[in-house]
């Protein structure tokens, strides 16, 4: 069985390479190095510093906003990450802060299921990962990243912290649980190499997240530091398996999160993005990962509650991350890095990479001139909208439905006997017009029943 799951998966990923074929790349490796490295060769040993750093945004007032352009212009910081707020003052924000940036700024949200995770009710929201976990046709999902990608364009966002590939082992976990695949790594991996693929075809990156893994937690990183202290061994054979699957497929981002892996580095309450021997020895060395490192949230109290701000950022870039997010204090973390390449703890090699890394991140993904990132407000609430992407996710929640248990082969319902059918209405409003309209269309809906629950996944 194992061994067919592996198949399975590996079919999969062989129809994303040949499609990926059709892809053309529209610059060489050598034009993308001679671009990072002219812009490189320009920059102060601070503005390296702040490439690496991605800060917070979201739509609240000027003086708030104003504090981002100064990180800008101090700084040089690498780019901002929108949080909450709404289309037109996030396009807005976008457009004044890459005006502002002498280098174009890498902008990114979290959509795990689409920009509605931040922007709320101004598009639509697409099904979590669990809900897509159920659906066997894995070239939905893949149609799903594309629309996903769609809409993050129409918004000047560059990279989607998108799809969690954490393996959802533990029913206890309180941070992952719908937001993850499912319980089985193969089917993990195959889907999350579709949204992967969907999105990263159509121009925006993808991040798998939240590495080594944080399916088997029950702790949230948010507020406290998660222990795993499973063997090296049963990472490996779990947890690790579909972000292996992510890199060989060409994932361009990992993010790493903030648990504490005693088995794997026994220095105290040090987390998984903090830790040397799994960001540069498991990432790199082992996986051969050549994309972005990217850090959790460093605001986050998993590490705060160990760790001084600016330490946090410091450790977090000698541990071999090349993108710092959400530094909870800028000023902090500049200063502090400045500290340890002078004191040799930080070497100039690891900056110097990090700080290319991001700018090959920004050419790959056309956020190398300034003249492709500025947004047009016009229309933007409807283009969200569109009725194309809110067929597609009538699609897949249809495609999702599963039917648990089928007592007595109840499904699919026989109607050729004669039917009782009883309409139950859980509302605090009356619906008289629905009862009374129930008994009219009482056949009509028995046949649409009929078609859809034939359809059905069914697991006796």
């Amino acid at each position: 069985m194992e061994r067919i799951k592996e198949i399975i998966v590996s079919v999969a990923v062989f129809a994303t390479i040949i499609a990926s074929f059709a892809q053309a790349p529209t610059h060489t490796r050598e034009e993308m190095e001679h671009w990072v490295d002219s812009v490189f060769s320009t920059l102060s040993e601070t503005e390296k510093i702040g490439q690496t750093m991605m800060v917070y945004c979201s739509s609240k007032n000027e003086d708030y906003y104003q504090q981002v352009s100064d990180y800008i212009k101090s700084y040089n910081i690498g780019g901002v990450i929108f949080m909450q707020g709404n289309p037109v003052t996030q396009a807005l924000l976008t457009n004044r802060f890459q005006s502002e940036s002498r280098i174009p700024l890498l902008i990114s949200q979290d959509a795990e299921w689409g920009p509605q995770m931040r922007l709320k009710e101004d598009c639509p929201a697409f099904p979590k990962q669990m809900t897509l976990g159920a659906i066997t046709d894995d070239s939905l999902i893949y149609q799903m990243g594309k629309a996903v990608a769609t809409q993050l364009q129409r918004l000047g966002v560059h990279i989607n912290f998108a799809p969690v590939v954490d393996v959802n082992n533990n029913p206890a976990n309180p941070v992952i649980n719908v937001r993850s695949f499912g319980e089985d790594k193969y089917n993990v991996a195959a889907k999350g190499i579709m949204y992967m693929k969907g999105m990263q075809d159509n121009k925006v990156a993808a991040v798998a997240k939240h590495f080594p893994g944080h399916g088997d937690t029950n702790t949230d990183s948010h507020s406290d530091l998660p222990v795993i202290n499973h063997s090296y061994k049963h990472i490996d054979d779990i947890e690790l398996y579909p972000f292996k699957q992510l890199v060989d497929n060409g994932v361009h981002g990992i993010m790493v999160a903030h648990i504490y892996f005693p088995q794997i580095d026994s220095t105290k309450n040090i987390t998984s993005s903090l830790s040397k021997p799994i960001v540069t020895g498991m990432i790199r060395d082992s996986l051969h990962f050549s994309g972005l490192a990217i850090t959790d949230g460093l605001n986050m109290k998993a590490l705060n509650k160990y760790a001084q701000s600016g330490e946090i950022e410091a450790y977090a870039l000698q541990a071999g991350n090349d993108v710092l997010l959400l530094p909870a204090d800028v000023d902090k973390a500049v200063t502090t890095i400045q500290s340890w390449l002078t004191q040799g703890r930080i070497t100039q090699q690891r900056l110097d990479d990090a700080c290319k890394n991001v700018l090959r991140e920004k050419f790959m993904l056309g956020a190398n001139s300034l003249k492709t990132t500025v947004i047009d407000t016009t229309n933007i609430i409807a283009d969200l909208n569109s009725s194309k992407d809110k067929a597609l996710i009538r699609t897949l929640y249809r495609n999702a439905f599963t039917a648990i248990k089928n007592n007595n082969n109840t499904l699919p319902l026989d109607l050729s006997t004669s039917i009782k059918t009883t309409c139950i209405v859980v509302s605090d409003d009356k619906r008289p017009l629905l009862e009374n309209s129930f008994e009219k269309v009482n056949l009509l809906l028995l046949l649409l029943l009929k078609k859809t629950l034939y359809k059905l996944k069914v697991n006796n």
